[in-house]
């Protein structure tokens, strides 16, 4: 996952940030669906996702840009492969540290033999 280098900030966190929107690749994990409210008081699906950069691990929240994008994360479901462009940003939940998140603008959202397990009540191990 690669942002916009021309400018970074520092989130306070230990996080750099890249300014623009840059393209990734995450997979929702297996109870990653919530909805959350924005500061204006809407309501909106998010998507709670775990990406790879250098052999790690990294959590990320990808929250919808538009309603196209909200309406396409209501058919998401745990285990499925998002590709998604955004702008990286700072999400700070109820509870617990802040988190990598990102402000998505486009995205597409593949389905997985893990997805569909899940969907059946199954587990895979």
């Amino acid at each position: 996952m690669t942002a916009d280098t021309t400018r970074r900030e520092h989130s306070g966190s230990g996080i750099r940030l890249g300014i623009g929107s840059c393209p990734g690749i995450a997979k929702i994990l297996p109870a990653g669906i919530r909805g959350i409210t924005l500061p204006d008081g809407t309501r909106v699906r998010m998507l709670r996702c775990v990406t790879r950069e250098n052999g790690a691990d990294i959590p990320v929240a990808l929250i919808p840009a538009t309603g196209a994008v909200h309406n396409r994360m209501l058919g998401a479901a745990g285990g499925q492969i998002v590709e998604f462009a955004g702008r990286p940003r700072l999400y700070r939940p109820e509870k617990g540290g802040p988190i990598l998140a990102f402000t998505v603008t486009d995205l597409r959202i593949r389905d997985t033999d893990e997805a569909r397990m899940l969907r059946a009540g199954r587990t895979h191990g």
